[in-house]
């Protein structure tokens, strides 16, 4: 059985949710303040698949508790179903790294749908990068004091750093994560470049507007992304990073090539707009790091990439 925790201060709301979600064998646990689902959280954490979040709170700050929830690096998806229905409550949870952003009032199927989907993909992932990470992460030392050297042994820990990926910049995919650490051990032992682009989908406006992110953002999401794999073949890679967002690998890629690949995806993103007019109301901004012109360890460089991606999305 899938366990879940809702925090919404509407109990019509919660009991709903609940009803719907119960009839699939989804056990749901309810709060109707930030203390009591932060203790509930603490009970059930190791058995809680998903969290549903309501942003507008009548006596407390939603935004705060998201914030709240990654400071304390648990690592559950987050679903926000709410009634708060602007660009700017998007963008600033989207930076968050939420699963999902669903507006209430909502159809019973489709919420459902996306919270099981929701739940489906979380367990996959976990899987897969728990099955990575035993034979992965013990691999990651990063010479921290000879960058020119030309090898760099595995049995040979001392004057290296190990990183652990479980804590250090949850935001950032996991997946992602595994691949562009492998990437810089190889670019700091064969003395070559690494970089990492991040880049987003941003809405062409500068008002506060309403939105409707049940279809549409997921939708463009999904047809950027199927429009851009192509550009990042092996062994570059590419994965998305919530809605709108994408972040990618580009081992022996310098600057210069950085720049060659953002005008690909220029040129993708102008060809899809003719296909899907729905995304020339959007842009593509971007952000990049290289190793070592931006820094020479995974925390330097992810700090870097995490803040352009927050300034994208501003």
């Amino acid at each position: 059985m899938q366990n879940i925790i809702i925090l919404d201060d509407m109990s019509y709301m919660r009991y709903r949710v609940k009803d719907l979600l119960e009839e699939k064998d989804i056990k749901v646990y309810e709060a109707s303040t930030s203390f009591e689902f932060f203790n509930k959280l603490y009970e059930k954490k190791d058995n809680i698949d998903l969290i549903i979040l309501e942003l507008g709170l009548t006596r407390e700050d939603g935004f705060e508790v998201v914030e709240k929830i990654r400071e304390k690096n648990v690592d559950i998806p987050i679903v926000i179903l709410t009634k708060v229905n602007t660009r700017d409550a998007f963008a600033k949870v989207i930076q968050e790294g939420i699963s999902d952003y669903i507006l209430k009032p909502f159809d019973n199927k489709v919420l459902l749908d996306r919270i099981v989907k929701t739940i489906k993909e979380s367990k996959g992932g976990k899987e897969q990068v728990s099955t990575e990470k035993e034979s992965k992460v013990q691999k990651i030392y990063i010479n921290e004091d000879n960058e020119n050297t030309n090898e760099v042994k595995e049995e040979v820990v001392k004057e290296k750093e190990i990183i652990d990926l479980n804590v250090k910049e949850e935001e950032l995919p996991e997946e992602f994560k595994i691949y562009f650490v492998d990437e810089l051990n190889k670019a700091k032992t064969d003395n070559t470049k690494v970089s990492s682009v991040i880049f987003t989908l941003i809405k062409n406006t500068d008002e506060e507007e309403k939105i409707d992110v049940k279809e549409s953002y997921i939708t463009l999401t999904d047809i950027f992304y199927k429009g851009i794999k192509d550009i990042f073949k092996g062994p570059n890679f590419i994965t998305k990073h919530g809605l709108l967002t994408f972040v990618g690998v580009l081992p022996n890629c310098d600057e210069d090539k950085v720049e060659d690949m953002k005008n690909k995806i220029q040129e993708k993103y102008k060809m899809l707009s003719l296909i899907y007019p729905q995304l020339s109301q959007y842009h593509v901004g971007y952000g990049n790091v290289t190793y070592p012109v931006d820094g020479d360890t995974v925390e330097t460089l992810l700090d870097k990439l995490t803040d352009k991606m927050r300034e994208n999305i501003k």
